[in-house]
């Protein structure tokens, strides 16, 4: 084997190392990335901070001001305990009526445990941070005002190119459903 056969990585490989960089430590271990089931069920519990806009209370501003904003407990626990489980505990999770999910995921954090103000309170108040910002920044582009040296947040609207998409192709050069000519 040449060195660069060693070096090659496949598809597979690069997914992997992709999703082992996306995932988080808290207390010392591993947690399991975010991903849109885990999303989908913090906000079937109530996490107000994963809708990732402010609710009347101006909750994301509150945080990202103080680190502080009046549900971030309850919304605390119920991100790091679903990051905690595999994704198939994620769906059992799901199914369970919300008060007996909600008493697993207090349970879970009482036992750790975690509490305002303790380093692990902190650590997790962090990763919770770092999810919202990159939710944030794939919603979100900085985009400067013509003449301004001032950025600005703007919602991305129109359509994003995907693969396939037809305004990619080159134009036809004959009508649709005409017969191409071979002279």
């Amino acid at each position: 084997m040449s060195l660069r056969e060693d070096l090659e990585i496949g598809p597979a490989d690069t997914q992997k190392a992709y999703d082992e960089a996306g995932r988080y430590e808290f207390m010392g271990h591993r947690l399991e990335p975010w991903t849109v089931r885990r999303h989908s069920v913090a906000i079937q519990l109530g996490c107000r901070i994963m809708r990732g806009m402010n609710d009347e209370k101006n909750s994301i501003s509150q945080f990202l001001a103080s680190g502080f904003y009046e549900h971030v407990y309850h919304d605390l626990v119920i991100v790091l305990y679903l990051m905690h489980l595999d994704k198939k505990e994620v769906i059992q999770l799901e199914q369970l009526p919300e008060p007996e999910a909600m008493d697993r995921i207090y349970d879970w954090a009482e036992a750790i445990p975690l509490n305002y103000g303790t380093a692990a309170f902190f650590e997790g108040a962090k990763i919770m941070g770092k999810l919202l910002h990159s939710m944030h920044v794939s919603w979100f582009q900085l985009v400067k005002k013509d003449g301004s040296a001032n950025d600005e947040k703007k919602i991305l609207t129109g359509d994003i190119e995907r693969p396939g998409n037809s305004s990619s192709l080159p134009a036809q050069s004959e009508p649709a459903g005409s017969t191409p000519s071979m002279s």
